[in-house]
């Protein structure tokens, strides 16, 4: 099996050094990869293990449902023709609105990140207070959004980029050229693994996928009991 795992930083120092002087210390892990690197896949085997993660997308779509503040913002900005016939924001829309569009992504940012950060501050304190050992918030542009200091630690999902467009092409019916101007939207994944602290390499079976997840797990609860 190719590259399980990359350490570049010792588990048990990190959390020996936060948990210094404290009763109870949950590590708050940034967990983010490439466009169709299998990142939410990560996401659902780590739930699988009991492991609360917090969906940064999931909270983004809820923002823009009817009845919530950022849903009033964004469709008085955008105007109703972002609009589906049951008056929800039909997402292909708004993303056509933004993609290419700077100042119209940050004003959608704007308006979203507020109400994101709020129930993320929330579900959090809730994963806490339940007693987990790590818990895990999915951001797709950590590194892009330069928000690697708000985590104890951060993993990247990886893999090649031929397999990026070729996941992506599959999955939403993209050309490659389509696929590929959403790939150079992000960064590079090999500059997202280069500042991470952990990464996994899935180029491999779903079978593989899940022995890495649950070898990165093992890894943090034996750091956490060490600790």
């Amino acid at each position: 099996m190719k590259r399980l795992l990359r350490e570049t930083l010792p588990f048990v120092a990190v959390i020996g050094k936060m948990r210094k002087g404290v009763n109870f210390f949950m590590l708050w892990v940034g967990l983010t990869g490439g466009l169709a690197s299998g990142k939410s896949t990560v996401s659902r085997l780590l739930k699988k293990q009991g492991v609360p993660v917090i969906d940064a997308d999931e909270l983004a779509h809820l923002a823009l449902q009817p009845g919530q503040e950022p849903y009033e913002k964004a469709v008085s900005h955008f105007g109703s023709e972002i609009l589906q016939t049951d008056q929800k924001i039909d997402r292909k829309k708004l993303a056509a609105r933004v993609f290419n569009h700077p100042e119209q992504l940050r004003f959608l940012e704007s308006v979203v990140h507020p109400f994101v950060q709020a129930q993320v501050a929330v579900l959090r304190k809730q994963a806490e207070s339940q007693g987990h050992v790590v818990a895990v918030y999915d951001v797709p542009l950590l590194f892009e959004k330069n928000l690697e200091k708000q985590f104890d630690l951060t993993l990247t999902v990886g893999s090649s980029e031929e397999t990026q467009i070729r996941r992506v092409m599959a999955r939403n019916g993209f050309t490659r050229e389509e696929a590929l101007a959403r790939l150079r939207n992000q960064l590079p994944i090999a500059e997202k693994i280069k500042r991470s602290h952990d990464s996994i390499w899935n180029e491999g079976s779903l079978e593989e996928l899940e022995l890495q997840v649950s070898n990165w797990l093992q890894k943090i609860r034996e750091s956490s009991s060490k600790a």
